[in-house]
């Protein structure tokens, strides 16, 4: 309750003379800091219609939960979620179409589906959030007509057991719509928040000397997830997210539905017009909200008390080194300690492809144009660039992909007015739906289930899923005695939440 709040409260109930007495040293405490009031935003419970300090419209139109701490609550505030807060992602498959009427058919009937597919400006963004709920009741028809039954709202633990074994029985779901439109259905699971600002520290330098030791190993080679053109990603499963600030701007517009600076929040399918009046939380506020999740502490390293779980522990460490899990999962990047992850981009095979995709690593190359190529390079309208920062990642296909069918179409070739150089940016190939940000393992134990759409029920099941760059070490896992695969097991066991 605020201080003014309150004071109105006793004086109503008590008398001016006996409310001061009662309540004079609680109205005196010291102001909150920028801390004390992010964490009252994260535990906030929005509500629809409810505007905030610069006018906005509250929760929705389009959300997955009604507060920060509604999702992240696993091993404390701030933790991982519970597979039933799933989101769920919705991506179409856009096909080549040459002749023109066919391709206005196919944009009509995207735009008729989900106006959030299409930019004013006609570029696809071929994934969306197909969000849990709506403040418009006619979105519940729409999303289970996609995604089939709603998820209870509060499970009990048997519902829970089956909403995760359903998704990993089937983590990718096919739906069509209409006869023009595929689309697929995948999920992500909430990523807990301890340590954040550790890992918005790691300087940019870090991250490519990691890439680049890496690309000598005989099995591994991790990229750089890419932000843009030179940034470095940090934050998501995809690694899409340069910096802390822009993940949390991106989850209060993306997750509850809240306007914020520089973040719009989703459309309405079913009303794609309605813009609320302002913002829902000011930059002010935002920043205090970021200031909270950067004060969550890291994880700790729990050893066990008795004397054999701690032999069994030290010999789970060297399996962990010995089969090879070490080379990804890093116990150390630069000054941030603990954190068993190199946080860079790694192929994990054709069992976890997604097709929301990684962002393409971009290889430039220059030339000096003579004066005729400069004048034709002036006239030439620019090629749109695929690389804008999305919340959880994919691409936005430009009207000139769509017409040629090629979704690796050149992506910009900006020119130097001054020097008559030209340089033309082209993705390097990966692949980059099976490609995803290797997790940090700190509070590992507590932050169940595991992948980035939760289908792991356990660390075994995490282990034995890995494939791609990760096969050999999967491999030798499975070839592991018994005491071994439990000794590695405990180990990871005391990656505890702080």
């Amino acid at each position: 309750m605020k201080n003014n709040a309150l004071r109105s409260w006793l004086v109503a109930g008590l008398g001016i003379t006996a409310a001061i007495a009662w309540a004079g040293p609680l109205l005196a405490a010291k102001p909150l800091t920028l801390v004390d009031h992010g964490r009252e935003l994260f535990e906030r419970q929005w509500v629809a219609g409810e505007a905030g300090l610069a006018g906005g419209d509250g929760l929705g139109p389009m959300f997955n939960h009604v507060s920060c701490a509604a999702c992240h609550r696993q091993g404390g505030l701030g933790g991982a979620g519970p597979v039933d807060v799933n989101a769920l992602m919705l991506s179409v498959n856009v096909p080549k179409l040459p002749e023109a009427t066919q391709r206005k058919e196919f944009l009509a009937a995207l735009k008729n589906l989900h106006p959030g597919f299409l930019s004013a400006s006609g570029d696809i963004q071929q994934n969306l959030i197909l969000h849990r709920f709506s403040t418009d009741p006619r979105y519940t028809a729409l999303r289970q007509r996609l995604a089939g039954p709603d998820r209870p709202f509060q499970p009990s633990t048997s519902e829970r057991e089956a909403i995760q074994s359903d998704v990993a029985r089937r983590p990718f779901r096919t739906a069509t719509p209409t006869a023009s439109l595929t689309l697929a259905i995948t999920e992500r699971n909430t990523p807990a928040l301890f340590g954040a600002r550790l890992i918005d520290a790691i300087p940019d330098a870090v991250f490519h000397s990691l890439a680049a030791s890496q690309s000598k190993h005989p099995e591994v080679s991790g990229r750089v997830a890419p932000v843009e053109v030179t940034k470095v990603g940090r934050f998501g499963w995809r690694g899409q997210i340069e910096h802390l600030h822009d993940f949390v701007l991106g989850a209060c517009a993306n997750e509850m539905g809240l306007e914020v600076p520089g973040n719009a929040q989703p459309v309405d399918p079913l009303l794609p017009e309605y813009r609320p009046a302002g913002q829902d939380l000011t930059a002010a506020q935002c920043m205090s909200l970021t200031s909270f999740v950067a004060s969550l502490p890291p994880p700790r390293f729990v050893r066990p008390d008795s004397d054999e779980k701690q032999r069994l522990v030290d010999a789970g460490r060297k399996v962990f080194h010995k089969i090879g899990c070490a080379v990804c999962h890093v116990e150390n990047i630069g000054q941030t300690q603990g954190i068993y992850s190199d946080l860079l981009l790694h192929d994990m095979g054709p069992k976890l492809a997604d097709p929301v995709l990684a962002q393409p690593t971009l290889v430039a190359t220059s030339q000096n144009l003579t004066s005729q190529e400069r004048v034709k390079a002036i006239q030439q309208q620019p090629v749109a660039t695929q690389t804008r920062q999305m919340y959880y990642g994919g691409t936005v296909v430009t009207s000139a992909m769509f017409s040629s069918g090629d979704s690796e179409f050149t992506l910009f070739r900006p020119l130097n007015s001054k020097t008559a150089v030209q340089t033309e940016f082209r993705p390097l190939e990966s692949n980059r739906s099976q490609e995803w940000r290797t997790p940090p393992l700190w509070g590992l134990a507590d932050s169940a289930p595991y992948l980035h759409d939760g289908r792991a029920a356990t660390i075994a099941e995490a282990i034995v899923l890995h494939g791609g760059e990760a096969a050999a070490t999967t491999s030798r896992y499975l070839a592991l005695e018994l005491e071994d695969r439990l000794a590695l097991v405990e180990f990871l066991n005391c990656l505890r939440a702080p």
